[in-house]
């Protein structure tokens, strides 16, 4: 149980607190994942633990709690998709009409 990641050293993680998903902070989808993906990780490791402890049905509980936090995460991440690829696509046409002007002056 000690060597499985938690919510920040997994790698949705990493690129949640430390890497490129910083660059999504402010889209509300973004923060909205943090509580759900941390119940996948509390919830998975209280499941193993009730497994260890030989309580199979108090597993079987957490399991189902990291399967719905699971659903909810995966739900907001398709959104955060969407709105990402808006960002993108959104920042790629400001950065062609910012050289479109630049052209312009020449």
């Amino acid at each position: 149980i000690d060597n499985v990641p938690n919510n920040h050293n997994c790698r949705l993680g990493k690129w949640f607190y430390e890497g490129e998903g910083l660059n999504f902070a402010h889209l509300t989808c973004y923060q909205q994942i943090e509580e759900p993906h941390k119940q996948v990780h509390e919830n998975g490791v209280s499941a193993l633990r009730a497994i260890e402890e030989g309580d199979l049905a108090k597993s079987v509980d957490f399991l189902r709690k990291m399967e719905d936090a699971s659903d909810k995460m995966m739900h907001i991440m398709s959104q955060l998709g969407a709105k990402m690829t808006d960002e993108l696509q959104k920042h790629e046409v400001e950065k062609n009409n910012d050289s479109n002007q630049a052209n312009e002056l020449f």
